[in-house]
């Protein structure tokens, strides 16, 4: 939790290793208090390629996110808490302004593995 900040504000993503297609990105946890909020998902380039609907405030997010085209590159996607404006991803929430965020690989991760 944010110092001093009273209420819940996270997100959480780990890498993602399913072979060399996603169509949607897991998200551990997602959690706002103050307002209904979106997930938003971002490419290596930072470009949205998915949302989630919009979920309540104080409602925590567990599951998978739809992406809008398909990610085929192993990359480092970055998921962004937004505000809801007219039912979709409005600006990046933040909590003492930093923007309530986390990122991960994801693709094929056993580069660098040892065979």
């Amino acid at each position: 939790m944010a110092e001093g900040y009273s209420d819940v504000a996270t997100v959480t993503i780990d890498n993602q290793d399913r072979g060399d297609a996603f169509d949607v990105i897991t998200v551990e946890r997602a959690r706002y208090d103050a307002e209904s909020f979106v997930i938003a998902v971002y490419d290596a380039t930072m470009n949205i390629v998915g949302t989630s609907s919009v979920i309540d405030a104080g409602e925590t997010f567990s599951g998978d996110v739809p992406l809008e085209e398909t990610l085929t590159e192993t990359q480092t996607v970055t998921i962004v808490l937004h505000d809801v404006e007219s039912g979709e991803a409005g600006e990046p929430l933040e909590v003492n302004d930093i923007v309530v965020l986390d990122n991960a690989t994801i693709g094929d991760l056993s580069f660098g593995e040892v065979r």
